[in-house]
């Protein structure tokens, strides 16, 4: 794992280890958003 040299990177990579579940939202043609769960590794 590479190693976080900011606050923000940090954060990214505690949320990553400790996160089960994701939000992936994306803009559908009629710019509604749309989100879905995701689970990840």
């Amino acid at each position: 794992m590479l190693e976080a040299t900011t606050e923000a990177g940090r954060r990214a990579q505690r949320r990553l280890r400790e996160e089960k579940i994701a939000l992936l939202t994306t803009v559908q043609a009629d710019s509604q958003p749309q989100s879905v769960p995701v689970w990840f590794i």
